[in-house]
C-alpha cells in the first residue's frame, strides 16, 4: 500500500561500526548482451568496481597495467594476455581496496576463477609438456618488492585458485588502502604468449576490524550519455548527504564535449593557475553541522607532453583561496587524486557554506626540455563504478527532511528526467502525475527501491508538444 510522505531520519551512505567476517571485495563478470549491464569486464582497458564490498570501504578496483597486453573479447570474461618468461614487474593486475575513514582490517585469502589458453608447449622425449604458469602476489604496504605468496600450475583451461594469505602477517591488521598486485607469466617459455579470461568471481576475503566510516556529503559520476557531455553541463549522477545541497564546476578549463563516461576539461599552464579550477560548492540547509575529511576525484590526461605529468592542490573559501590544503602530483593517465583533510580542524564543526576548489597544471617535463603546456584533464566516471567521478567524504548532523521531486527536465532522447531527493536508502518510492493541479495525481508506476539519497526516474510516455506543463508528486511505498 502506498504510505504517507513523513519526516525521515538522515541516515549515512556507508554502514557504520560493527566487525565483519567474509567477503571484503567481490568482482563478477557478466555475459555480453546483459540486459542489466552487459559486460563490464569485456576489455582489458575496463576499470571495473567490486560488486560487493563490506562496510568501511569506499571503493574497491580492479586495473591492468599499461604493460599488461589485452583485447576485446565478447564472452563474459576480463581479457588479458602475458608474453614473459620470467617475472617482469611491469605486467600485473591490480586489486584495490580504498577505505572511506578510518579502518583497520585483515586480508585472509585472494582467490579467482580463469580460464588461460595459448600456454607454450614443449616436445619432451616425443610428449607434449606444457609451460608452467607462475603467479605471485605482492602488496603496496612494502611497495610491491615482497612475494606475499606465489603458485605454480601446469595447465591449459579452467583453473580457480587461492592465496591463503592467513600466514602473512602483514596482512593481519591493515589500515587504510591497500593496493594488492598479482603476476602472471609462462616460466621458462620460449614464445611466451598466455592469454588469461577472468571467467568467475575474484575475491577479497578477510575480517573489517573497527571502522568509523565517513560519509558521502556530495558525489558527482559522469555517465555516458549519448548527447555528449561537456564542460558547461553537469551530466552527472549527483549523491548528497541529507541537510546538504551541493554543486560543481569547472571554471576556466577548456570545452569540448566527450559522449563517455566522463567530464571533460583542458589545462593549459604548467603551474597552479588561481582562475583555473574545479569548484565544489556545499551548502547546508538550516542547522545542519558538518566537517570535511576527504575529497577525491579521478582524472585522466592525455595530449600531455612525454615525460611530463600533473600536478594538483586544494584551497577552501575559508581563507580566501590563499593555503594549499592538500597537493598531490604523479603521471598515470588515469589516476584518482585524494586529499585527506582529516588533520584541518578548520573544517570540522561547520555550519556555514563552504567552497572547495581544486587546481591541476601540466608539469614542466622532468628532462627540463621546453614545455608547451597543454593537457586534457577528464574527470572520469565509471558505469559499473560506485564513486569514480568526483567525491566529498566527511559528517553530517541535520534536522530530517521529506522525500521530494527536485526538477523534472525534458530530454529529447528519454523523455521527462526527473530528480528526486532526500530519500533513505532501502525504501520503495513511485512517481505519480498530473497536469492539471485541480485533478488527482495518477500513479505512473515506476517504483524503485533507493539504493542512495538521490535518484533519477525516467518518465518516458510524457509528451510536452501535447502537454505544456505536468506535476510530479513523489511518495513512498510500503
Amino acid at each position: 500500500m502506498i504510505k504517507s510522505l513523513l519526516l525521515l531520519a538522515a541516515l549515512p551512505l556507508i554502514s557504520t561500526s560493527m566487525v565483519h567476517a567474509g567477503t571484503l571485495a567481490r568482482w563478477t563478470p557478466v555475459a555480453d548482451g546483459d540486459p542489466l549491464r552487459g559486460n563490464a569486464y569485456s576489455e582489458s582497458g575496463t576499470v571495473p568496481g567490486a560488486d560487493e564490498l563490506a562496510a568501511g570501504f569506499r571503493e574497491g578496483l580492479l586495473s591492468r597495467s599499461a604493460a599488461l597486453p589485452g583485447f576485446a573479447n565478447s564472452g563474459a570474461s576480463w581479457t588479458g594476455a602475458s608474453d614473459s618468461s620470467a617475472f617482469n614487474p611491469d605486467q600485473y593486475t591490480a586489486i584495490r581496496l580504498l577505505a572511506a575513514g578510518p579502518l583497520e582490517y585483515r586480508i585472509d585469502a585472494l582467490s579467482y576463477e580463469i580460464f588461460s589458453f595459448g600456454t607454450s608447449v614443449e616436445d619432451v622425449e616425443g610428449e607434449a609438456v606444457m609451460s608452467d604458469v607462475k603467479f605471485v602476489l605482492r602488496s603496496s604496504l612494502d611497495g610491491f618488492t615482497t612475494d606475499l605468496a606465489s603458485l605454480t600450475a601446469n595447465y591449459d583451461g579452467g583453473h580457480v585458485a587461492s592465496f591463503d594469505l592467513t600466514g602473512v602477517t602483514e596482512l593481519q591488521s591493515v589500515t587504510g588502502d591497500i593496493e594488492l598486485r598479482l603476476y602472471i607469466w609462462e616460466d621458462g617459455a620460449a614464445d611466451p604468449l598466455l592469454f588469461l579470461d577472468l571467467t568467475g568471481d575474484l575475491m577479497v576475503e578477510g575480517e573489517v576490524l573497527s571502522t568509523e566510516p565517513d560519509v558521502v556529503l556530495a558525489r558527482w559520476i559522469p555517465r555516458s550519455n549519448p548527447l555528449g557531455n561537456s564542460t558547461e553541463v553537469e551530466p552527472f549522477t549527483k549523491d548528497a548527504a541529507i541537510g546538504m545541497s551541493p554543486v560543481a564546476r569547472r571554471v576556466s578549463q577548456g570545452g569540448g564535449t566527450n559522449g563517455s563516461a566522463a567530464w571533460p576539461g583542458y589545462i593549459e599552464s604548467a603551474e597552479l593557475l588561481e582562475t583555473s579550477y574545479l569548484e565544489i560548492e556545499l551548502l547546508p540547509s538550516a542547522g545542519a553541522d558538518y566537517s570535511v575529511t576527504r575529497v577525491g576525484l579521478t582524472i585522466q590526461t592525455y595530449g600531455t607532453e612525454s615525460a611530463s605529468g600533473w600536478g594538483a592542490a586544494i584551497r577552501s573559501s575559508l581563507d580566501g583561496f590563499t593555503a594549499d590544503l592538500a597537493t598531490t602530483a604523479g603521471t598515470d593517465d588515469i589516476a584518482d587524486l585524494v586529499f585527506d583533510l582529516s588533520g584541518h580542524p578548520e573544517l570540522g564543526s561547520l555550519t556555514q557554506p563552504l567552497t572547495l576548489r581544486i587546481y591541476i597544471w601540466d608539469v614542466d617535463p622532468l628532462d627540463g626540455g621546453s614545455h608547451d603546456p597543454f593537457m586534457w584533464a577528464d574527470i572520469r566516471g565509471d558505469d559499473y563504478s560506485k564513486h569514480r567521478g568526483v567525491y566529498v567524504l566527511g559528517a553530517i548532523d541535520a534536522p530530517p527532511l521529506d522525500p521530494a521531486v527536485m526538477s523534472a527536465v525534458y530530454d529529447e532522447e528519454l523523455g521527462f528526467r526527473i530528480i528526486v531527493a532526500n530519500l533513505t536508502p532501502g525504501v520503495e518510492y513511485d512517481i505519480y502525475s498530473t497536469t492539471d493541479l485541480s485533478e488527482p495525481f495518477t500513479r505512473l508506476y515506476l517504483n524503485r527501491v533507493a539504493t542512495s539519497s538521490t535518484e533519477e526516474f525516467i518518465d518516458a510516455l510524457a509528451d510536452p508538444g501535447f502537454e505544456p506543463r505536468r506535476f510530479y508528486r513523489l511518495e513512498t511505498l510500503e
